[in-house]
């Protein structure tokens, strides 16, 4: 689950040997697999059905990550005969090109689709003309409100509100937070955003500043590094994820002695450091866990919402608890790279039909 990677090229060969192949370039990327139509079948009795994910940009490391997740699990459920190919396309951030690649996916007979939103109201008239054709649509990470669709969400107060507690109290409720965000206009990024802003507001004696990242390790390096030549005495950085090695490695060279409260981001890189840290010097600070495996959940679900299946609630809300100090080691593991993040699906599989879908 846990592997790092693009989309690749796959000719698809179906019926009468006709030949059917998707393009990529650096805009969109797309990938296809098929096994024979007249031995796949869904649990409802009717053929597999064709997966598409639409995800709104690469450029934080996370994508890439869970691009790969959904591409091991589609080829292997394909294999199982529960999928009859499937297709990526990356829309570079752009509102209007994941609307026209949504469109286009489901002209070429995507059956399933999954969305991670670049906008929460900016797809939605696409997505619901999607539902009224008969395709299956769920939302996540990033997600939709059109109607129609499934939303899988995590649990932001957990994320969010929580995190933002966490920081706020190893601070000693004072000092300046730095609050390092993702996307301006992401629905993701200013949801987290609002929800924390308004837990620093709760504490008279914490200045806030703020800084965008795009989920960007480099960009945060940037960022933090120019608030550091402004503001030297930093309290904690409250990120929202994929940006504190970038965050801590500005601190490095500004030349400070003691590194502030960071939320680890889920990243193996950031939790070995927090561990040394802690060794050495009683380090504290809260972890969040957004894993890329989220796709698996939302790509589950499609299957069976496919088959006949219906969610319990609408959008329904997954989450894993924060990481702590007390429970840092049970998330550590060496052999995993640095830039990787902690890659489990929010709720296993067979949790997930129990607790969160109706069997027809």
């Amino acid at each position: 689950m846990r592997r790092i990677g693009f989309p690749s090229l796959i000719g698809l060969v179906a019926l009468l040997a006709v030949l059917l192949a998707g393009c990529g370039s650096s805009d969109s990327t797309s990938s296809s697999g098929s096994t024979s139509a007249g031995d796949s079948t869904s649990a409802s009795g009717g053929d597999a059905p064709k997966v598409g994910l639409s995800n709104s940009f690469v450029e934080s490391s996370w994508r890439p990550q869970m691009i790969g997740d959904f591409e091991e699990e589609a080829q292997k459920l394909e294999g199982e005969g529960r999928l009859d190919g499937f297709e990526v396309q990356n829309a570079e951030n752009s509102v209007a090109t994941q609307r026209q690649q949504i469109q286009t996916m489901v002209g070429q007979g995507v059956e399933v689709l999954l969305i991670d939103a670049a906008s929460a109201n900016g797809l939605n008239s696409v997505i619901e003309q999607a539902v009224a054709k008969g395709v299956t649509v769920v939302t996540f990470d990033n997600p939709a409100t059109a109607d129609g669709s499934l939303n899988l969400l995590q649990n932001e107060d957990i994320i969010s509100n929580e995190s933002a507690k966490e920081i706020a109290r190893i601070a000693g409720e004072k000092g300046n937070i730095v609050m390092m965000n993702g996307i301006a206009g992401s629905p993701l990024s200013d949801d987290r955003e609002q929800r924390a802003e308004t837990v620093f507001a709760e504490y008279p004696d914490i200045k806030v500043q703020k800084a965008n990242a795009e989920w960007n390790a480099a960009k945060a390096k940037q960022q933090m590094a120019t608030i550091l030549a402004q503001t030297p005495e930093i309290a904690g950085v409250w990120t929202q994820g994929n940006m504190a090695s970038g965050i801590q490695s500005a601190f490095e060279e500004a030349g400070v002695d003691k590194l502030p409260p960071i939320v680890a981001d889920g990243t193996y890189g950031f939790l070995n450091t927090w561990a040394k840290l802690e060794k050495a010097e009683g380090y504290e600070t809260v972890g969040i866990v957004v894993p890329p495996a989220i796709v698996l959940d939302a790509l589950w679900a499609g299957l069976k919402l496919h088959e006949g299946w219906e969610a319990k609630e609408n959008p329904l809300t997954l989450s894993h608890p924060l990481i702590t100090n007390e429970t840092l080691d049970e998330y550590l593991d060496p052999s995993e790279p640095a830039g990787n993040f902690i890659d489990v699906p929010v709720v296993p599989e067979q949790q997930l039909y129990k607790e969160y879908l109706v069997a027809p």
